[in-house]
Order: C-alpha cells, then sequence, then structure tokens
C-alpha cells in the first residue's frame, strides 16, 4: 500500500487518507459503497484538470498496492 505521504505528494492531492494500512486484507468493495483503500481531495485550475488528477492518482495507486497472491489451505 502507498505511504500517506507519497499519496499527498502527488499533483493536485491537498488531503488524502489511507483507510487499509499495509500488510492488511482489503474489504470487498462491493459489499458497500463505503469501503475503499483511501481517500484524496484534488484541486486543479478547472473540472478537465482535476479529471485527469483524479485518473492519473487512481491509475499510479492502483500500479503501487502490491497484491498478495491467495492463501490456500
Amino acid at each position: 500500500m502507498p505511504a500517506l505521504d507519497e499519496v499527498l505528494e502527488r499533483p493536485g492531492v491537498v488531503r488524502a487518507r489511507i483507510d487499509v494500512a499495509s500488510g492488511r486484507t482489503m474489504p470487498d468493495t462491493t459489499a458497500a459503497s463505503h469501503l475503499r483503500a483511501g481517500l484524496a481531495v484534488l484541486r486543479g485550475a478547472d473540472d478537465r484538470a482535476v479529471t485527469a488528477r483524479m485518473r492519473d492518482l487512481v491509475d499510479w495507486f492502483a500500479a503501487n498496492v502490491e497484491v498478495a497472491p491467495p492463501v490456500t489451505e
């Protein structure tokens, strides 16, 4: 899981929070709409800039999450 300060260094991010600690299991996000890995507030010159920054942040975040293989018994 990316560190909070790494998220805060991304372009346009003014606030952020990580809800799932590194090494913890992410809850099933299809179970409820309030489940998430974290939250970020972004700013930009206009709505297009903010949208581009959101997409960039989502892509960057996903690329920096390491997913462990499922545990089999």
